[in-house]
């Protein structure tokens, strides 16, 4: 066994804390990388889902409207009252916002921030 100087292990210990900072900031980025298209690709998938159910909810109102506008044989009575269904659907949104919308996407944000790297590799 061989002894070494205490300037060589100083030496040595000083790469090894530089190696190792380095792989942990390596460790880090990925995560973040990980974590971010993570994010990112759940927005995507979101914006595409509300664009169509958007488009999908914009004919079924205008069918609606025209179906109810021949029913009360009045058109513009028709759309004015998908109009005033809307309004109503538009406040109670309002009333609620916090627990529909804020809540979950708060609560998604911080599963995927806070989640192990194990258990992510699982889904």
């Amino acid at each position: 066994m061989s002894k070494k100087s205490l300037p060589d292990s100083f030496a040595e210990l000083a790469e090894s804390v530089k190696v190792y900072l380095t792989l942990r900031l390596n460790l880090f980025k990925l995560s973040f990388i990980e974590k971010a298209s993570r994010i990112i690709s759940l927005s995507w998938t979101f914006t595409v889902v509300a664009v169509f159910f958007s488009l999908f909810l914009g004919f079924l109102s205008i069918a609606g409207a025209l179906w109810l506008g021949d029913l009360l044989n009045n058109t513009p009575l028709g759309f004015l009252i998908i109009a005033g269904f809307y309004l109503l659907l538009f406040v109670i949104f309002l009333a609620f916002r916090k627990q529909l919308i804020m809540r979950p996407i708060i609560k998604i944000m911080a599963e995927i921030m806070f989640s192990d790297d194990e258990n992510s590799n699982d889904e």
